[in-house]
């Protein structure tokens, strides 16, 4: 299970990235499940919502060729017993780069076996990533702060609620849930209510 939520740079609509995000989805031969979407309006600009099954392996690569119009983006990625995934990119510059990633390893601790799925697409340049390509320093936290504009205390306590996030690795999105709450983003079953729309599978 996969899911993100896709901030649109301020006066950028919600038809022309589906419409982007579908081609890509459409060229990913791995996205076999429909992704449900959800679009509400956030401040100044839009915010669409995606869920899907079995997209851990493939979202955030499929939304990396969708950024055309993406200003910010937070991503989960539940890797069932191998665990869980936390994403922060920042599209500002035209390509979405990861400013703030997590690994909850089942055992917290990093696993040679397990390879973060998002490690692979860029990190912003001036961020040091550590030895399993994750970025989750202080520079990548105040990072994330500074994107989503809050404030750099959020994270540090979300750092401490994360803790033991291995522990209720078998809850769907609890162990990511404080870092979505630090940066004011809702996750989006239930509270989202019906889908916007849902975008077919790879045929």
């Amino acid at each position: 299970m996969a899911y993100g939520a896709v901030d649109l740079r301020p006066g950028a609509p919600a038809d022309g990235f589906l419409a982007e995000f579908g081609r890509a989805l459409i060229a990913e031969p791995e996205a076999r499940d429909p992704v449900a979407v959800w679009v509400n309006t956030h401040g100044e600009r839009l915010r669409v919502t995606v869920s899907a099954n079995r997209a851990n392996t493939w979202l955030c690569p499929v939304l990396a060729r969708a950024s055309t119009v993406v200003d910010r983006a937070v991503v989960g990625l539940d890797h069932d017993e191998y665990g869980v995934e936390h994403v922060v990119f920042d599209g500002s510059g035209g390509i979405l780069v990861r400013v703030h990633h997590v690994y909850v390893y089942p055992h917290n601790e990093p696993d040679p076996e397990i390879v973060p799925t998002a490690a692979s697409l860029p990190g912003r340049a001036d961020l040091a990533a550590r030895p399993d390509g994750t970025l989750s320093g202080v520079d990548a936290l105040a990072a994330a702060a500074a994107l989503y504009d809050v404030g750099a205390e959020r994270m540090v306590q979300a750092v401490r609620s994360t803790a033991k996030a291995h522990e209720s690795l078998q809850i769907v999105f609890e162990p990511l849930a404080p870092w979505w709450e630090a940066l004011g983003v809702t996750y989006p079953v239930p509270a989202l209510g019906e889908p916007t729309t849902v975008l077919p599978p790879n045929p």
